[in-house]
């Protein structure tokens, strides 16, 4: 089956690189399988390191998005490819790729759709106190305002068979942070099989630079009872 795997990259220079070439080591056994680097009009050289890494191996490409927003970069970058299994993942790799045998062996069980939690058996999280804390009341938030059964819905680690990204995708109205807790309540609510696993997962100090918790979070939550409101 071919697989395409989504890394939404805005001003990603300084571990672009090393963390491409570990994605690709980690999914060689897993025959026909592109990475693509979704550039989201970057200002530094991911541009540029990325189409070096292009011309170095024929299983990565290269998309440029200009409109904002990770869902954008994630979104428009599947529009392009035509695969049996659509995933994305976050491009500090903060999710250990020890997750993906048991994703694709879960899609191979029959799921619709598998994504990484940070809250369920033997997960592993390692963060900032406060930002556990955030994040424990907004994922109790997003499941007690959507009626989600997922327990984790913002974890960047995410995998989907390609009937499920033809029917709700297209039904996605936010670009930015939220996209994907919207996809799996529109996927939950339209019968989709969706299973959770338990991950590694480590917030990395670039990254936590790029996004400031708060005003984030009060988005989130925004978006969250925008969502509720077009569901009820």
């Amino acid at each position: 089956m071919k697989t395409v795997i989504i890394i939404p990259c805005y001003n990603e220079e300084a571990v672009l690189e090393k963390n491409i070439k570990e994605v690709l080591e980690a999914v060689k056994n897993f025959l026909n399988t592109i990475i693509v680097i979704s550039d989201n009009n970057s200002k530094d050289s991911t541009a540029e390191i990325a189409k070096r890494l292009v011309n170095d191996n024929a299983s990565i490409e290269y998309v440029f998005v200009a409109e904002p927003g990770k869902g954008a970069a994630v979104m428009e970058a599947w529009k392009k490819y035509e695969a049996d299994i659509y995933g994305f993942m976050d491009a500090d790799l903060a999710t250990d790729l020890s997750a993906l045998p048991p994703a694709f062996s879960a899609l191979s069980e029959g799921y619709d759709g598998v994504i990484g939690s940070r809250r369920i058996g033997s997960a592993k999280a390692k963060r900032q106190l406060y930002r556990k804390f955030t994040s424990f009341i907004l994922n109790f938030l997003i499941r007690a305002i959507l009626k989600t059964k997922v327990k984790d819905t913002p974890c960047g680690f995410k995998f989907f068979k390609k009937d499920l990204i033809n029917k709700i995708v297209p039904q996605v109205k936010d670009r930015k942070w939220v996209f994907d807790t919207e996809m799996l309540v529109l996927a939950e609510r339209a019968g989709f099989k969706i299973k959770e696993i338990p991950v590694e997962w480590e917030e990395k100090g670039l990254r936590g630079s790029k996004v400031n918790i708060y005003p984030t979070s009060r988005e989130y939550l925004k978006k969250i009872l925008e969502i509720k409101h077009r569901l009820s």
